[in-house]
Protein backbone atom coordinates (compact mmCIF):
# COMPACT_ATOMS: atom_id res chain seq x y z
CA UNK A 1 0.00 0.00 0.00
CA UNK A 2 2.78 2.40 0.73
CA UNK A 3 4.25 1.89 -2.55
CA UNK A 4 1.07 3.13 -4.17
CA UNK A 5 0.79 5.84 -2.16
CA UNK A 6 4.54 7.03 -3.45
CA UNK A 7 3.89 6.24 -7.23
CA UNK A 8 0.17 8.34 -6.48
CA UNK A 9 2.35 10.94 -5.11
CA UNK A 10 5.44 11.10 -7.88
CA UNK A 11 2.28 11.34 -10.64
CA UNK A 12 0.38 14.46 -8.94
CA UNK A 13 0.71 16.73 -11.26
CA UNK A 14 2.23 20.55 -9.83
CA UNK A 15 2.47 23.86 -11.32
CA UNK A 16 3.29 27.36 -10.52
CA UNK A 17 0.95 30.08 -9.96
CA UNK A 18 1.08 33.20 -8.81
CA UNK A 19 0.11 32.20 -5.37
CA UNK A 20 1.41 29.35 -4.66
CA UNK A 21 5.30 28.08 -6.58
CA UNK A 22 4.40 24.54 -6.20
CA UNK A 23 0.67 24.04 -6.31
CA UNK A 24 -0.69 20.64 -6.74
CA UNK A 25 -3.45 20.72 -9.56
CA UNK A 26 -5.34 17.71 -8.38
CA UNK A 27 -7.26 16.53 -5.49
CA UNK A 28 -5.45 13.31 -4.64
CA UNK A 29 -7.84 10.38 -3.00
CA UNK A 30 -5.88 7.10 -1.96
CA UNK A 31 -8.75 4.27 -0.49
CA UNK A 32 -7.65 1.53 1.48
CA UNK A 33 -9.93 -1.75 1.93
CA UNK A 34 -9.72 -3.64 5.61
CA UNK A 35 -11.24 -7.28 5.39
CA UNK A 36 -10.14 -9.36 8.68
CA UNK A 37 -12.03 -12.09 10.82
CA UNK A 38 -10.83 -13.57 14.20
CA UNK A 39 -10.47 -17.21 13.40
CA UNK A 40 -12.99 -18.29 16.10
CA UNK A 41 -15.82 -16.12 14.65
CA UNK A 42 -18.12 -16.44 11.55
CA UNK A 43 -18.23 -12.32 11.00
CA UNK A 44 -15.99 -10.86 8.74
CA UNK A 45 -15.23 -6.76 9.93
CA UNK A 46 -14.12 -4.28 6.97
CA UNK A 47 -13.39 -1.19 7.03
CA UNK A 48 -12.49 1.06 4.40
CA UNK A 49 -9.84 4.36 4.75
CA UNK A 50 -9.70 7.02 2.56
CA UNK A 51 -6.49 9.53 2.63
CA UNK A 52 -7.53 12.67 0.83
CA UNK A 53 -5.38 15.47 0.09
CA UNK A 54 -7.33 18.46 -1.67
CA UNK A 55 -6.03 20.99 -4.46
CA UNK A 56 -6.46 24.58 -2.66
CA UNK A 57 -8.52 26.94 -4.19
CA UNK A 58 -7.13 29.92 -5.53
CA UNK A 59 -9.16 33.07 -5.62
CA UNK A 60 -9.12 33.70 -9.49
CA UNK A 61 -8.96 37.76 -8.84
CA UNK A 62 -5.42 37.26 -7.29
CA UNK A 63 -3.89 34.69 -9.18
CA UNK A 64 -4.24 36.58 -12.57
CA UNK A 65 -3.93 32.75 -13.97
CA UNK A 66 -4.39 31.59 -17.64
CA UNK A 67 -4.70 29.29 -20.04
CA UNK A 68 -4.46 25.95 -18.66
CA UNK A 69 -3.96 26.95 -15.27
CA UNK A 70 -6.74 29.00 -14.62
CA UNK A 71 -9.04 26.09 -16.58
CA UNK A 72 -7.52 24.02 -13.82
CA UNK A 73 -8.03 26.74 -11.00
CA UNK A 74 -11.82 26.65 -11.95
CA UNK A 75 -11.92 22.97 -11.83
CA UNK A 76 -10.43 22.57 -8.70
CA UNK A 77 -12.67 25.54 -7.06
CA UNK A 78 -15.63 24.03 -8.27
CA UNK A 79 -14.90 20.72 -6.63
CA UNK A 80 -14.19 22.34 -3.62
CA UNK A 81 -17.86 24.25 -3.88
CA UNK A 82 -19.34 21.08 -4.24
CA UNK A 83 -18.02 19.54 -1.56
CA UNK A 84 -18.32 22.56 0.34
CA UNK A 85 -22.05 22.36 -0.07
CA UNK A 86 -22.20 18.83 0.65
CA UNK A 87 -20.51 19.33 4.15
CA UNK A 88 -23.10 22.49 4.73
CA UNK A 89 -25.65 20.15 3.91
CA UNK A 90 -24.16 17.31 6.18
CA UNK A 91 -23.50 19.65 9.10
CA UNK A 92 -27.40 21.28 8.97
CA UNK A 93 -28.94 17.75 8.82
CA UNK A 94 -30.68 18.56 5.32
CA UNK A 95 -33.02 15.48 3.88
CA UNK A 96 -31.22 15.68 0.82
CA UNK A 97 -27.19 15.96 0.45
CA UNK A 98 -26.13 16.49 -2.84
CA UNK A 99 -23.03 14.02 -3.41
CA UNK A 100 -24.16 13.60 -7.20
CA UNK A 101 -22.90 17.25 -7.86
CA UNK A 102 -19.09 16.19 -8.10
CA UNK A 103 -16.89 12.91 -8.68
CA UNK A 104 -15.15 13.82 -5.65
CA UNK A 105 -18.46 13.74 -3.68
CA UNK A 106 -19.24 10.91 -5.54
CA UNK A 107 -16.33 9.01 -4.13
CA UNK A 108 -16.05 10.55 -0.59
CA UNK A 109 -19.93 9.95 0.02
CA UNK A 110 -19.76 7.53 2.54
CA UNK A 111 -17.02 8.62 3.99
CA UNK A 112 -18.56 11.91 4.78
CA UNK A 113 -21.79 10.90 6.38
CA UNK A 114 -21.99 7.64 6.31
CA UNK A 115 -21.18 4.60 8.79
CA UNK A 116 -17.51 6.93 9.57
CA UNK A 117 -15.08 8.73 11.17
CA UNK A 118 -13.40 11.66 9.65
CA UNK A 119 -10.72 13.42 10.23
CA UNK A 120 -9.73 16.66 8.68
CA UNK A 121 -5.97 18.29 8.78
CA UNK A 122 -6.16 21.95 7.44
CA UNK A 123 -3.34 23.54 5.83
CA UNK A 124 -3.15 27.59 5.97
CA UNK A 125 -0.65 30.18 5.14
CA UNK A 126 1.40 32.03 7.36
CA UNK A 127 1.81 35.00 4.97
CA UNK A 128 -0.37 37.58 5.90
CA UNK A 129 -1.21 38.55 2.24
CA UNK A 130 -3.48 35.14 2.53
CA UNK A 131 -5.48 35.83 5.76
CA UNK A 132 -8.39 35.52 3.88
CA UNK A 133 -7.69 32.43 2.69
CA UNK A 134 -6.48 30.91 5.91
CA UNK A 135 -9.47 32.04 7.81
CA UNK A 136 -11.94 30.29 4.80
CA UNK A 137 -9.76 27.05 5.54
CA UNK A 138 -10.31 27.60 9.29
CA UNK A 139 -14.10 27.80 8.84
CA UNK A 140 -14.35 24.70 6.79
CA UNK A 141 -12.23 22.18 8.75
CA UNK A 142 -14.61 23.75 11.85
CA UNK A 143 -17.96 23.11 9.97
CA UNK A 144 -16.47 19.37 8.92
CA UNK A 145 -16.10 18.90 12.73
CA UNK A 146 -19.67 20.01 13.62
CA UNK A 147 -20.71 16.82 11.54
CA UNK A 148 -21.94 13.69 14.13
CA UNK A 149 -22.36 9.91 12.99
CA UNK A 150 -23.53 7.30 15.02
CA UNK A 151 -20.64 4.64 13.88
CA UNK A 152 -21.37 1.09 13.63
CA UNK A 153 -18.80 -1.89 13.19
CA UNK A 154 -19.29 -2.93 9.08
CA UNK A 155 -19.98 -6.83 9.82
CA UNK A 156 -21.13 -9.46 7.22
CA UNK A 157 -21.21 -13.03 7.97
CA UNK A 158 -19.13 -15.79 6.12
CA UNK A 159 -21.81 -17.30 3.87
CA UNK A 160 -18.56 -20.10 3.31
CA UNK A 161 -18.57 -21.19 7.21
CA UNK A 162 -22.78 -20.43 7.35
CA UNK A 163 -23.49 -23.11 4.21
CA UNK A 164 -21.17 -25.78 6.04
Amino acid sequence: ATRLLYTGDLNKMFSETPMNKASSRSHCVFTVYYRGRPLDSETWLTSKLHIVDLAGSERLSRTHSEGQILEETKFINRSLFFLQNVIHALADKAAIIPYRDSQLTKVLADSLGGNCSTLMIANISSDLADVSESLDTCAFAQRVATITVELQANREVDSAVVIQ
